[in-house]
């Protein structure tokens, strides 16, 4: 197991894969999850994942967890269900993938960068602000002085992504024990490690898959001269549509497009 601030960073050989319910808490174990696979990369402007994959049988008591945006904990890390692909010539099980839990942040609404002179603190801050995600600056990053900086509308992991180009940083992310995402941006590069805990055959053939990667709840449309929505729909730009998360039973996200 590698430690970094106080956080764990790969999980141990032993760790447990812990499907959530949407009201947060554990509902079943999935002790027999098999060809379990943990990847992750040093994040920076240009790279940098962390994901797990497993297969399950369908007649594994675990099975009918497995839903599209169910969270998974896996040691100490946090992640969100993705894909569940079902071939036709293992239809005994499924293949699960999932996504850390901090690639939320790309899901935010989208917010600007418009600075004069500042501190890479408060810019740090103003993300931290957009995203809900505890971002604790790593030693000399909150001090460095901006003499401007402008970006235009994205996503807060984008924004973070972006300040790593520009200023030389790497993103290390973590969890509290109530399993809210933590992220230091930091100048000393972290060597991660790639910790594959078991290697199985890649399924291929025909395959139902279910995907939420581009599920979307919020969305603006934009007519020619720049004509929105906004006269017919309370004076917003934007239309919102939540029947999947309700029909799911899961807490109501903002996912913009």
């Amino acid at each position: 197991m590698v430690m970094t601030n106080g956080m764990q960073m790969t999980p141990p050989t032993d760790a447990a894969l812990m499907i959530f319910k949407a009201n947060g808490f554990a509902e079943i174990v999935a002790s027999k999850a098999n060809n379990v696979i943990f990847r992750d990369q040093e994040i920076t402007r240009t790279k940098g994942y962390e994901t797990i994959e497993f297969d399950i049988a369908i007649s594994d008591s675990s099975y009918a967890s497995i839903l599209p945006e169910r969270l998974v904990k896996f040691g100490a890390r946090w992640f969100r269900i993705k894909l569940i692909e079902e071939s036709r010539y293992q239809a005994n099980s499924v293949h699960v993938t999932c996504y850390a839990k901090w690639c939320d942040m790309g899901e935010c609404p989208e917010v600007t960068l418009n600075y004069g002179s500042t501190t890479l603190g408060e810019v740090l801050s103003y993300i931290s602000s957009a995203s809900n995600v505890i971002i604790i600056p790593g030693a000399g990053v909150a001090a460095k002085a901006i003499g401007g900086l402008t970006v235009k509308a994205n996503s807060p992991l984008y924004l973070l992504r972006y300040l790593c180009k520009v200023f030389g940083l790497v993103l290390v992310f973590g969890y509290d024990d109530m399993g809210n995402v933590i992220c230091i941006p930091q100048y000393l590069t972290m060597q991660k490690l790639n910790f594959p805990l078991a290697a199985g055959k890649h399924i291929s053939g025909i395959k139902r898959t279910v995907d939420s990667r581009s599920l979307c709840t919020r969305y603006t449309i934009i007519g020619e001269n720049g004509v929105t929505a906004a006269a017919a729909n309370g004076g917003l730009d934007y239309l919102e549509k939540y029947d999947w998360f309700d029909a799911q039973g899961l807490p109501r996200r903002v996912i913009p497009i």
